[in-house]
């Protein structure tokens, strides 16, 4: 069984089409979104009708929640500098944006195979707000793992593609569709890096085969769209991808 995974587009759709374009010679069986769909970028409305019409399991990640609930941005770990972006991003959605939002869920779970069992979530299984890095201590991921007995976690939310062994388990993360970080954010908001990515699972005869995507990203396409957005964030958008 061949699963891609595809995280954290946040409002590219320049990012999605490329990755989708590629998903067509790839074939996967299943298609699995890990959240954060529309804020940040510039072509929100344009990512949400797109995904409208995918068939995929989508998980809600701390963005798309915020989106439904912008009071508590805080609590979702928005970082303050977006929150201007996040009311910006609501303002340009529909209705049906926001019941396709609400329909989220906060993880799921397949077999791939009778024996390998495969759980989704945005960023571990007790919240979309922890962070798992390759550095993260057994001792944290003990506890953020207890109450599962999947074979392979697969996760986004920082933004960095990994895949990580832990105890005989797996933990994967596809990387960011729309803003891979080029640098991880401690305080300010990050650079990005100037590719798309995704990951596909495939399950053979009981084997897993991990493997991580990343292509060139249409830099000019982007940044013409952020200009034509009007976004808060604009002046963010066009630092970046600097060489």
């Amino acid at each position: 069984m061949k699963t891609a995974l595809i995280s954290d587009i946040h409002g590219n759709h320049v990012a999605l089409n490329t990755v989708l374009n590629d998903l067509e010679t790839q074939k996967p069986d299943k298609l699995i979104c890990l959240g954060d769909v529309a804020t940040i970028g510039p072509q929100p409305a344009q990512v949400l009708d797109t995904l409208l019409t995918l068939d995929c399991v989508f998980i809600q990640g701390n963005h798309d929640i915020a989106m439904l609930h912008p009071q508590k941005a805080n609590d979702y770990k928005i970082h303050p500098d977006l929150h201007e972006n996040l009311y910006w991003t609501i303002d340009q959605t529909t209705p049906q944006h926001k019941a396709f939002l609400e329909s989220f869920q906060f993880s799921f779970s397949m077999d791939l195979e009778p024996h390998i069992n495969l759980l989704c979530f945005h960023a571990s299984p007790k919240s979309n707000i922890d962070v798992i890095l390759p550095s993260t201590p057994y001792s944290i991921l003990d506890d953020l793992f207890a109450d599962t007995t999947a074979d392979i976690m697969a996760g986004g939310h920082t933004h960095r593609q990994m895949l990580r062994k832990f105890h005989d388990r797996l933990i994967v993360n596809p990387g960011s569709v729309g803003t891979s970080f080029a640098t991880p954010p401690p305080n300010n908001l990050p650079m990005l890096s100037p590719w798309v990515e995704y990951t596909i699972i495939e399950t053979i005869a009981g084997s897993v085969q991990v493997s991580f995507h990343r292509l060139p990203m249409d830099v000019p396409a982007v940044l013409e769209a952020v200009r034509q957005s009007h976004m808060p964030n604009s002046a963010w958008w066009l630092r970046q991808y600097q060489t």
